[in-house]
Order: C-alpha cells, then structure tokens, then sequence
C-alpha cells in the first residue's frame, strides 16, 4: 500500500533572467527515516521496515526563457504506478521544494522514480529502489510428554524460522519462567543473526512440577528479535506437551511365607512408593481375598499401609490382590498368593514360660540346702543322745 502527502510546494526564489536555453534538474533529493535524513541517488537501495513511513524532500529548479509560458511537473513513479507530486505554470525562473510522504507496506523491492518534466518532455530523472524488510517468526515446538513431579528432565526442542526476507537479529525465545512447569536452556539462549528462510534450534530441559495438570498442557512460548535498525519485535506462540501421571509400586513388607494357619488372624503390611522410590503418603489401598473386599486402609507418612486382622476360613490357596484405584497417581496393583495350611498342633503339656521355669528352680535349690541342714543338725543330735 503506497500513501503518498503531498505538500504546498514552497516558492525559494524567482529571478528573472536574460538566458535563452530552458533548464529543468533536481538540485537534491533526500529521505528521512528512522531519525536520520540522506541523500538519495540513482541507483541507491533504500532499505525500510515493513510499514516504515519515508519523508521524502525533493529540490529542484528550472529556467523558462521569457515570452514562453511552459507546465512544470514533478512526478513519482512507484512499481509503474504515477502521481503527480506537483504542477507550476507561468514562472519564468525558480527553486522549489517539495515534500512527499510514502509508507511502504508491502515487502519486497519496489521501484521509484521522481521525474522532472517541462511541456511533458522528461528533463531530469532520480531512481532508485526501495527494499521493504519483512521478517516475521515462526516456531516449531518438539511435543514431548513429561512425568509429572519426577525430577528427571527431557529434552525439549524450539526451532524458530525466518520467514521473512530480511535478516533477524539477537534472536531468542522464552519458555514460561512459573507455573506448572521448568525449563531450564542447555544451549545458547540467544544467536546473533538469523538469516531469512534459515531457523535455529534451541535446547531446552523441562520439568512438569508437582501439580501440573495430567494430559495435554497448552502453554505460551515467546520470541524476541530485533530488525536492522534495532527494533525489538516479540511473537507468541502455543505449544503443547503431555503430562503423564506417575507408577506407583506396592512392595509386600512381612510376607517372607506365603502361608497363613486357618481361622488365625494375620496381618498384611505394604510400602508404596513413587518412581523416584520415594515412599508416597495418603495412598488408598483396598485388599481384595479371592475378588471379595476384606479391608482398607491409607499409607502412612513412611509410606506403609497395614491390613489388620484377617483371616481364612479354610484350606487351600488363596488369591489376595492390592489395589489402587488412581486419581493423582496411575492405577496400580499387586497380585499375590496365599496358601492356608493347618493350625500347629498344641504341645500334651502346656508351655511354661522361662521365668517360671528358672523361680522354680530357685526354690528347689534353697529348699535343698534348707533340708540338707537340718538333716544334719538332726543326726548331730542323735549321735549325742548315744
């Protein structure tokens, strides 16, 4: 899109003149743009932003020889496409200035070229091609599924591709730095040009923290680069990874023999753990003895959960299976066999326990050397009665 201001071309001087030869030229043509004006010749490259607006200052003049009266224009030409920048008639001798306004919106090169024509006949010509810099960003991110509070990175990918046609400059991209997930760079953050239609690839590391939503995550990824004149563009862009729950495992603690005694209450102790073997609290657990619920219970702080006071009522094998049903944490379950044997016969005399045994054996041994005194006190004093 091309909009072009026209302004009031400004009188410098008339100054009548005894010379017979017509004159029309540019005295100067200059361009200001981004702060900075310069001089604009035939052949030049001028090279602006995509929406860049260019002040052209345009400075000529011209010499009609007295009596005859002759149309002075000044024309712009802009890819095949003319205006008309300004028009005098009935002025022997002058210099003008005249200014023109164009915001170039299409990328790509375009051509322009500023005639000076007297009686339609081209007497001067500046042209030059303006190069309309286009850069704009795009961003591939590398889909990946991290485990959700385990503290094991994965490499995530982040290519960013100049589509545009001009260079980038101090590319990077910013991950998000809070939230439900870490990414930490394990490469350079930031690269010094990237030319167009080429990419580059940063290496990030990534952790999806405790609490971060299980299956697909949506999240913002920016990029930041600047153009040949220093501005900062930034684009953003969504991208996704998947977020799985973690295993957990549920490990049989005081089973080293798989046989219970029938009708004789046992107990069953099992430790969870996560997939950093860290023990896992508030865990429920359900217990199942040949597909009948026989109890429940929760893991401790330690991660230890206990089934108390159970029983079979009979011979034979037993299947016994933990579960969890999942929620925070995957499914998980354990499958284990019992075998119920007969109850250890009772011994004919009861059992006496060692304290007894060894009071027992103190009073027979006081009572011994009790009697053997008097025994002897007792033939003493026979002996002297003969």
């Amino acid at each position: 899109m091309l909009c072009l201001a026209l302004l009031t071309a400004s009188l410098i001087t008339a100054i009548t003149t005894c010379a017979t030869v017509e004159q029309a030229f540019f005295e100067q043509v200059e361009a200001s743009y981004a702060g900075k004006t310069f001089e604009v010749k035939s052949g030049d490259v001028l090279k602006v932003h995509q929406g860049g607006e260019v002040t052209f200052r345009i400075g000529f003049k011209y010499h009609i020889p007295p009596p005859k009266q002759a149309e002075i224009k000044l024309e712009m030409e802009y890819d095949n496409q003319t205006y008309t920048l300004a028009s005098i008639a009935g002025v022997a001798e002058a210099s003008l200035t005249v200014y023109n306004k164009t915001i170039f919106s299409e990328p790509g090169y375009h051509r322009i070229v500023f005639k000076l024509i007297v009686d339609e006949e081209i007497y001067d010509i500046r042209s030059f091609t303006a190069f309309v810099s286009h850069i704009v960003a795009d961003l591939k991110a590398e889909y990946v599924e991290l485990v959700r509070g385990l503290e094991k990175p994965v490499n995530i990918s982040f290519t960013v591709m100049n589509l545009g046609n001009d260079e980038m400059y101090n590319v990077s991209v910013q991950p998000p730095k809070d939230g439900s997930f870490s990414f930490q760079p394990i490469s350079s953050q930031t690269i010094d040009i990237l030319e167009p239609k080429h990419s580059h690839t940063f290496i990030y590391q990534a952790i999806a923290k405790e609490g971060a939503p299980a299956g697909v995550n949506a999240y913002v990824v920016k990029v930041s680069y600047q153009n040949f004149l220093g501005q900062e563009f930034t684009q953003s862009f969504i991208a996704e990874l998947y977020v799985e729950r973690q295993n957990l495992s549920i490990i049989p603690l005081n089973v080293s023999s798989p046989s219970v005694e029938v009708n004789k209450t046992f107990s069953l102790i099992f430790l969870v753990k996560d997939m950093a073997n860290n023990p896992v609290k508030e865990i429920p657990l359900k217990l199942f003895i040949n597909n009948s619920l026989v109890g429940a219970a929760q893991s401790k702080a330690s991660g230890v959960a206990c089934f108390k006071d159970l029983k079979v009522p009979s011979l034979g094998s037993y299947q016994v299976v933990v579960s969890y049903e999942g929620d925070y944490y995957n499914p998980a379950m354990l499958n284990m066999n019992l075998t119920a044997i007969p109850p250890k016969p009772k011994p004919f005399f009861p059992s006496i326990s060692p304290t007894l045994i060894a009071t027992v054996a103190g009073v027979a041994v006081i009572a011994f050397f009790i009697g053997r005194k008097a025994y002897r006190k007792l033939r003493g004093e026979e002996l002297f009665y003969y």
